[in-house]
């Protein structure tokens, strides 16, 4: 049997004001539960929503583990430049060999003072609506003002036999 299976890569860069790249990481992400439901909903049109898909990146400085039966982003961020953001969406052109979208967000801290990025999710709405993918970072990377940390989930929905 065939079944789809979303999987993520996640890259977070943190960027100073002159443009050195501060840290960079490469991990996987969580799919959650009320995003793979909600997939399922946007992908099979049994309740295709009227407005947005999962464009919307938050970020967040919370203490935990990536869990898929969270429903919000613990310890979102929501100073000035660092608050949710919609993202810039690349979709996969047909007849790809792998079907990746590739996702990212640029954000800079405009406070003045240091914040720690801890997460990352995609939601379908500016404030509230379904989390579908969250990702841990493996440390905590601090960002200071005027930083740039520029988030890039590659999703790909690939064929497995099981």
């Amino acid at each position: 049997m065939k079944t789809l299976v979303p999987q993520a890569i996640v890259t977070l860069k943190v960027t100073d004001v002159d443009g050195c790249v501060r840290y960079e990481e490469v991990t996987k992400n969580t799919v959650t539960y009320a995003g793979l439901s909600t997939l399922h909903r946007y992908c099979y049109g049994v309740d295709r929503p009227s407005g947005e898909g999962f464009n919307w990146m938050g970020l967040s400085e919370a203490v935990g583990d990536a869990d898929p039966s969270y429903t919000n982003l613990a310890g979102e961020l929501v100073q000035k430049g660092l608050r949710r953001r919609r993202v810039a969406v690349t979709l996969p052109s047909a007849g790809s060999a792998k079907y990746v979208t590739e996702i990212s967000a640029m954000f800079t801290n405009e406070t003045s003072d240091p914040v720690a990025v801890t997460m990352a999710a995609l939601f379908d709405a500016e404030k509230g609506g379904s989390m579908a993918h969250l990702a841990k970072f493996i440390d905590p990377r601090t960002v200071y003002p005027n930083d740039t940390v520029t988030v890039s989930f590659s999703i790909e929905f690939d064929v497995k036999e099981s």
